[in-house]
């Protein structure tokens, strides 16, 4: 049970713990006698429980990564969620920490941070997109938010509300509308692509 890891774990007289901050990254932190130290004793580097719980830190950052690019790729192709599909990978403390940092938008429009959305477990959410926070008219008003939260240490895991946004004008929409059907199918295939890993996260729950 790697629970024991967020817990920590006690080798020779050294505390070994993982701890995930405020943005998902997972980092280990080693202490004795309640001062922290800076990197593993040698004399433990090639103990098993030490081996253990640095394998599982390296596999919480490899999940960081891949579900930020997952996150980021749903965002810029509209992928919705249930609030409940959501709501189970926060049992994960990584995925928790990347969703908590994110603003999503309903189909009626409705912006928030998934907080706001507790409760509602068949609804459907998605990721908002930069476009979606311009015509809410209420784009400075998130930035300001997350202004507030780096701050304090907090960044967002990718650029969402500080990100460029690009409106087009009318002819040139004209000239794209070609491409739409294209964009359609390309749409679909990634929002399968989208659903597999969001079923991989989903098993890799396990970990916890």
């Amino acid at each position: 049970n790697n629970q024991e890891f967020f817990d920590g774990v006690s080798v020779d007289g050294y505390v070994f713990k993982v701890n995930v901050v405020a943005d998902g990254k997972a980092e280990l932190a080693i202490e004795k006698d309640g001062k922290k130290i800076k990197s593993v004793p040698a004399a433990l580097k090639k103990n098993e429980t030490v081996l253990a719980i640095k394998e599982f830190v390296t596999k919480l950052k490899d999940q960081y990564s891949r579900s930020v690019k997952m996150f980021e790729n749903s965002m810029e192709e509209k992928e919705n969620y249930t609030v409940g599909e959501l709501d189970k990978l926060c049992l994960n403390p990584v995925i928790a920490a990347i969703l908590n940092n994110l603003v999503f938008i309903m189909d009626n429009n409705e912006l928030g941070l998934l907080e706001k959305f507790k409760g509602q477990d068949n609804k459907l959410i998605r990721v908002a997109h930069p476009f979606d926070l311009y015509k809410s008219g209420n784009w400075s008003k998130w930035q300001e938010v997350f202004f507030s939260k780096a701050k304090e240490g907090t960044k967002q895991p990718f650029k969402q509300v500080f990100r460029e946004l690009y409106v087009k004008l009318d002819e040139e929409l004209d000239k794209n509308e070609s491409l739409k059907q294209e964009k359609e199918k390309r749409k679909d295939f990634n929002a399968s692509l989208g659903r597999y890993n969001l079923y991989r996260i989903f098993k890799a729950l396990y970990v916890f």
